[in-house]
């Protein structure tokens, strides 16, 4: 049993101040470690959330259904293979999502770095894609869309077969 445990099962037998200096480092040790940021980007990948938060350092991929009422949050890229209805996509990277919004017209929105293109397959009305500090926000039904911002910053966008 090191002096930690000692302290915490069995204070009273604590009987030197040198015993209590040498805990005193130990959870200083402890405390860096756990303060020191993770290296790297970590990845998450998952087959649906449900009114959930979702935070990566990397790229999120969702691989199943999909996500409802939920914000997904990456450091990276955001790939949604299935709907994502209701909540909110933060990225740095690239943003590609096979079904964004519903029929309902539930507020879905997307945000992204200047320099991220945002691929949606197919868009609902009432969702809202933010590339940088601009804005373009899906009045109808629409199928296969590509968003970008051009070299002047002005939000560019090309129809792409949807897949």
């Amino acid at each position: 049993m090191n002096d930690l445990e000692r302290l915490v099962r069995t204070p009273l037998t604590i009987n030197s101040l040198e015993q209590l200096e040498s805990m005193l480092k130990e959870i200083i040790a402890w405390r860096d470690e756990i303060n020191t940021p993770p290296q790297g980007a970590a990845d998450i990948i998952i087959h649906y959330a449900l009114n959930s938060t979702v935070v990566a350092t990397g790229n999120i991929k969702v691989i199943g259904d999909g996500c409802y009422h939920t914000r997904l949050q990456a450091g990276k890229a955001v790939a949604v293979h299935g709907v994502f209805r209701g909540g909110e996509i933060q990225a740095q990277g690239d943003v590609y999502i096979k079904e964004l919004g519903s029929r309902t017209g539930t507020s879905t929105r997307v945000e992204t770095q200047a320099g991220a293109a945002v691929t949606i397959a197919h868009a609902f009305e009432n969702t809202s894609i933010r590339i940088g500090s601009r804005q373009y926000s899906f009045v109808q039904e629409e199928w296969g869309v590509r968003l970008w911002l051009d070299r002047e910053g002005n939000l560019a966008r090309r129809n792409i077969p949807a897949s």
